[in-house]
């Protein structure tokens, strides 16, 4: 997490799972398993980020590190398909309990809740991004679903380099 609200949103993270185990909508385990595809992307993230550093020098595709430098738009869209590979991989590796699953929907599903993305600081960008591929999907999202993140991602991106 990056941005000035990266340290500040410590608190609200605290305050939204205290609100969700109270609610009885996610469990300790469910947070286990957000907290460690989160340690996941942290860690994939900061050994790439020394890759661009240390040895490429330039931006290349995240995924095999190949081919010709990449304008700032196409690697951070390829880093979302990178990162969301590494969710997948988690997701594969790791059983999730049909609730954990039913949890995490839900938090997606809340995203575009005006409410709770003041309440918990939830990145407004990220949430139109949610609500613009809800509306083209014309269907409920699930976080389960690889082209979904990516889609959603990729949106993000584009939003956030003001190219959509």
């Amino acid at each position: 997490m990056t941005g000035p609200d990266a340290l500040g949103a410590l608190p609200r993270r605290a305050r939204l799972a205290a609100l969700l185990a109270r609610a009885r909508l996610i469990d300790v385990d469910t947070w286990r398993h957000l907290d460690a595809i989160n340690a996941g992307l942290l860690a994939a993230n900061v050994a790439l980020l020394d890759r661009v550093l240390r040895e490429w020098c330039e931006l290349r595709s995240p995924l095999d590190g190949e081919g010709p430098a990449l304008a700032p738009l196409a690697f951070d869209e390829a880093m979302v398909v990178f990162e969301q590979q590494a969710i997948e991989a988690y997701l594969s590796a790791n059983a999730l309990a049909p609730a954990a699953r039913r949890a995490i929907d839900v938090l997606l599903a809340w995203c575009g809740n005006p409410l709770v993305r003041w309440l918990f600081g939830i990145d407004c960008e990220l949430c139109a991004a949610v609500r613009e591929h809800r509306r083209a999907a014309r269907r409920r999202l699930s976080f389960f679903a690889l082209e979904t993140r990516i889609a959603i991602g990729q949106r993000l991106v584009r939003r956030l380099h003001g190219a959509g």
